[in-house]
């Protein structure tokens, strides 16, 4: 009986969010459709929401970061996907979620580093369950089409499949 319990359990949890946890690091073959959100950024004027649904600009894809201010490995690659969002943001469109922070502590966080792409707070980490991260920070690349193309703990990993990617549609 316990363990028909645990097992309902498991199956539950797999199937509301852990669906994407169990694709970290590989571009996915599985077509996951992205939930839908919208957070209004606390670095860039309100025209610039980080908004994931129906709306997806004309971009190939979404590269979103879930990441807080303590943690050191966000620090890095909030970086990085600054400058990839220097270089590549024609092409594709950069967000950030910060989970669960003050909203004063995360402005000053971005501006002390310059961030120029959108970051958006998820403070009841709602954003963050539907997306099933269990650790920061955490990537998410989402193709035009609203479906899930990669999940990863390595923004360059998943910069340079995405970077293939791009090269291979234009041939």
């Amino acid at each position: 009986m316990v363990k028909n319990i645990v097992l309902i359990i498991l199956w539950t949890m797999l199937s509301i969010g852990g669906q994407l946890y169990l694709a970290y690091g590989q571009v996915l073959d599985d077509k996951i459709k992205a939930p839908e959100f919208r957070l209004a950024p606390v670095n860039i004027q309100s025209g610039q929401d980080c908004i994931i649904g129906k709306a997806l600009e004309d971009k190939e894809f979404t590269v979103i970061l879930f990441w807080t201010t303590w943690c050191p490995h966000c620090a890095r690659a909030i970086t990085d996907m600054n400058d990839y969002n220097s270089q590549y943001g024609n092409e594709i469109k950069f967000c950030g979620v910060a989970l669960e922070q003050d909203i004063g502590k995360v402005k000053n966080y971005l501006d002390a580093r310059g961030i120029t792409f959108p970051v958006g707070i998820d403070r009841d980490g709602v954003v963050g369950y539907m997306y099933g991260i269990r650790g920061v920070p955490t990537i998410v690349v989402i193709d035009k089409d609203g479906y899930v193309f990669d999940y990863g703990f390595s923004l360059r990993g998943i910069m340079n499949r995405i970077i293939n990617r791009l090269e291979e549609t234009k041939r």
